[in-house]
């Protein structure tokens, strides 16, 4: 074999090798034009990560394909998370929280007719699908607000299927946990403003959830934020975190992780809710919540 064919066949094998040794990584995102699902496409789109993400209809429904194995990685909320981990001991065995990521604002979408949370009472309320986060923390708000899942009509729908209900005063109320500007939302037109209005919660109401749970806390979500909200909102936000199953290899939770700190830049770029991934914040979670964290990142950040 002359010299020039053995460069050649050289350069192939390595290439081939390098294509094998890079795995391609599952990811569970959301529903789409939430949060989840723009934060996991702009993964998706660094080609460097070789990331695949999976739809998703939320925060439960991402566990759940964490402990199934058709993903290696997701994000969900926190009171999501810990409600799973008390009601299931495999959640806490089989999966650990690798990197706060964002805080979810609360978005309680109502007919402008409705002036407080009490007055949803007897009405036609979406809380999301059966498997969302935004379904868990519809029904830890509500409770905590006073109001019992029996005292309103329950719809189990996603946001994008709820809205245009709604708009069309077909049901009363929709919950949307996401970090804000919502995709969703921002893309309603201003005359909208007629047809709907983000709930602002009372003063008494947010001290006594505050007071009562240290998973949510009091947040605003200032005016214009949508072009069809012209007042502050007075709300609540909640913690969502990137979690990993614990069965990954050392070298696939070292090769994302690392991924993703020397992507930081380009990834805020792509979406600002990214820059919850800095090694500073990474350190104060891990402080306060020691035993929700992965053993690679606690040993990494010694």
């Amino acid at each position: 074999m002359n010299k020039p064919k053995r460069i050649i066949i050289a350069i192939l094998i390595a290439v081939t090798l390098q294509c094998k040794g890079k795995s391609e990584t599952f990811f569970a995102g959301g529903f789409p034009g939430g949060t989840y699902d723009t934060l996991a496409k702009s993964l998706e789109e660094n080609k460097s990560l070789g990331v695949k993400v999976i739809n998703s209809n939320g925060s439960l429904d991402n566990i759940n394909m964490l402990l199934d194995k058709k993903v290696e990685f997701c994000l969900t909320q926190i009171d999501m998370y810990y409600s799973a981990k008390l009601g299931n001991p495999e959640v806490a065995k089989q999966t650990a929280v690798l990197l706060p990521v964002l805080q979810d604002e609360i978005h309680l979408l109502v007919n402008p007719a409705i002036k407080n949370i009490t007055d949803l009472k007897g009405k036609k309320v979406a809380i999301g699908h059966s498997e969302s986060g935004i379904k868990a923390t519809s029904i830890s708000v509500l409770r905590l607000s006073g109001i019992d899942f029996n005292e309103i009509e329950v719809k189990e729908l996603s946001p994008e299927e709820a809205l245009p209900l709604l708009l069309k005063k077909e049901i009363d109320a929709l919950f949307v946990v996401s970090g804000m500007p919502v995709k969703l939302l921002s893309a309603l037109p201003k005359e909208s403003a007629d047809k709907v209005k983000i709930l602002s919660f009372e003063d008494s109401i947010l001290d006594k959830i505050k007071s009562d749970n240290k998973v949510y806390q009091r947040t605003t979500i200032p005016a214009n934020t949508y072009s069809w909200q012209k007042e502050k909102v007075d709300t609540l936000q909640v913690q969502t975190v990137l979690l990993a199953r614990k069965d990954l290899p050392t070298t696939k939770v070292s090769e994302f992780l690392n991924g993703l700190f020397s992507n930081a830049d380009t990834l805020v770029s792509a979406h600002p809710e990214w820059n919850g991934i800095r090694t500073n914040i990474l350190k104060e979670k891990i402080s306060i919540m020691p035993e929700f964290f992965h053993p690679f990142v606690k040993e990494k950040l010694k």
